[in-house]
């Protein structure tokens, strides 16, 4: 992150005040506009990532034109893009068309991904019943592309541990989040429900560090969560996920297909981290990164904005575009324009994102990044202090 002075700057200060002297620009905007106004992302338009299609809310991007719901092929959307290389200032041609190529192999159509899956899954039918079923939700899922989902709502009969929404209130001296998410789970099924609300000083907040968690399955693909160290030892951690229903079940397909909404959890690290590395089994990596205590509560100011908006108006989450970690480039950039740039292919798997972050020193890179990724591994730690009350600073020893 920057080099920020806390004496220089006060990122809370309202515009027009002698002590907001920062180069920093958008760390007092967003203050204001929820004072006043609804969440205003037009600012954030420009630097989407490059995957991502035009839009009227940087926070969620649209599928229509990209899935052929506004009654255009994806194709076309795609030789036009490929006629209009040349009109995009600053890029060479040749590479932005091997970019678009390799956006295209990446990104096929919906209903291409569908067709040969349903193919595939179609040759097992009379053998493995679990296959067949498989290739019932696929082709469920391929007559729904044909038409637009139905408007994202926060009325669904929900997974208990995703039915309460966090929300946040604050000023100039501090916050008070409120549905902060202490569940203790001893499996999946099984586990005790609790949520909290959590006040703390702008003050307290000491430190901000990045969680990755690959995919077993696609390493190459991970979760990425952001975990806010206090002043009293509690870590706050933020966590963006599809919603699911009671019987739903994640697959990057039906997301990419928006069968889900999004959602904003707050919850603690116990819970969180322990759900991954004790219930799931997953890797779980925890990055300490360099940033301030203002940095770090600049930071977690944008993010509740977000997290109140979410609340007023429901979202569809997407595979690709309105995921965990898109969402957390937003809330950087918005702080510290450009700071991660935004055509990064690693923002993309975000399996490598952790790579990406040592890459702009954003966290220490005074050790090879192999060395620092040994080290930020702690799945075993979680599972050994689980039960400790300690957890959080057992983690980071």
């Amino acid at each position: 992150m920057p080099t920020i002075d806390p004496e220089s700057v006060d990122p809370f200060a309202k515009p027009g005040s002698a002590r907001t002297r920062s180069s920093l620009r958008p760390t007092t905007a967003p203050i204001e506009r929820e004072l006043s106004s609804p969440y205003d992302t037009s600012d954030v338009d420009r630097r989407r990532p490059w995957w991502v299609g035009r839009a009227p809310d940087a926070y969620r991007p649209s599928a229509r034109r990209r899935f052929g719901f506004d009654g255009e092929s994806s194709s076309t959307d795609r030789s036009d893009r490929s006629t209009n290389l040349a009109d995009r200032p600053g890029e060479d041609s040749e590479s932005l068309a091997d970019s678009d190529r390799l956006s295209r192999w990446l990104r096929p159509d919906a209903t291409t991904v569908l067709d040969r899956a349903s193919v595939q899954l179609g040759a097992t039918r009379g053998g493995d019943a679990k296959a067949e079923a498989r290739g019932d939700r696929l082709v469920s899922f391929r007559r729904q592309i044909g038409e637009f989902p139905q408007s994202p709502r926060h009325d669904r009969d929900w997974k208990p541990p995703q039915t309460v929404l966090p929300h946040a209130e604050w000023n100039d001296e501090g916050a008070t989040v409120f549905n902060v998410r202490q569940c203790r789970w001893k499996t999946e099924e099984d586990f005790r429900l609790r949520h909290t609300d959590w006040h703390f000083r702008w003050s307290e907040v000491r430190t901000v560090d990045f969680l990755v968690i690959p995919f077993r399955t696609a390493p190459q693909l991970a979760h990425t969560m952001l975990s806010f160290g206090l002043a009293d030892g509690r870590q706050l951690v933020v966590s963006v996920e599809a919603r699911q229903e009671k019987g739903e079940e994640y697959s990057p397909l039906a997301g990419a297909a928006r069968q889900f909404e999004l959602i904003y959890v707050l919850g603690d690290e116990l819970d969180l981290v322990g759900l991954r590395a004790e219930v799931r089994r997953d890797d779980v990596y925890l990055y300490r990164s360099i940033a301030s205590p203002v940095q770090s509560a600049t930071l977690l100011r944008d993010i509740l904005l977000r997290v109140n908006e979410i609340r007023r108006q429901p979202e569809y989450y997407d595979t690709l575009n309105n995921n965990c970690t898109t969402n957390l480039v937003l809330h950087i950039n918005r702080c510290w324009p450009e700071l991660v740039p935004a055509r990064d292919l690693r923002l993309l798997l975000p399996g490598h994102s952790d790579q990406l972050v040592y890459d702009l020193g954003l966290m220490s890179n005074s050790a090879p990044f192999h060395v620092v990724r040994q080290g930020a591994l702690v799945s075993g730690k979680a599972r050994q202090y689980l039960l400790a009350d300690d957890f959080s600073t057992r983690l980071r020893r």
